[in-house]
């Protein structure tokens, strides 16, 4: 037979998630929480949990069953992404120059720059589709 699932993990996890667990396992409803761990090794993993609580044939709560997926990599690189994206934004914004992404006349992006290169507010170019088409002579 398995080892019960709370009291191994018990010592790493936190209270909120543990409670959230538990009212699982009272009102048979479903779960899902991202934990972080450390593992007896002493290594960290980041966890994503889903649970959702079983039912004998008379429709009482008899346990749980569930997912915990090791999210580590994954939150790593995501991480990774969003600081790239700091970094080259900060980049674009620096430059003496303006930046844009538009799709289908609708601005997607407008770098800051504009506002003191062309004098139209960035709110001008969100709001009014195909505004810079205008401006071409």
């Amino acid at each position: 037979m398995a080892a019960p699932f709370l009291p191994l993990t018990r010592p790493t996890i936190d209270e909120e998630t543990i409670a959230g667990v538990a009212e699982v396992l009272r009102s048979g409803g479903s779960y899902a929480a991202d934990v972080e761990i450390t593992r007896p090794d002493g290594a960290v993993r980041q966890l994503a949990l889903r649970g959702v609580a079983t039912r004998d044939a008379a429709g009482a709560v008899t346990g749980m069953r569930g997912t915990a997926a090791d999210v580590t990599e994954l939150r790593a690189a995501q991480e990774a992404l969003r600081e790239s994206e700091a970094r080259y934004r900060t980049m674009i914004e620096r430059q003496n120059a303006y930046f844009w992404e538009e799709r289908d006349g609708q601005i997607l992006y407008m770098s800051p720059q504009i506002v003191t290169i062309l004098g139209y507010s960035l709110e001008r170019w969100y709001r009014e589709p195909h505004f810079g088409r205008s401006l071409i002579h």
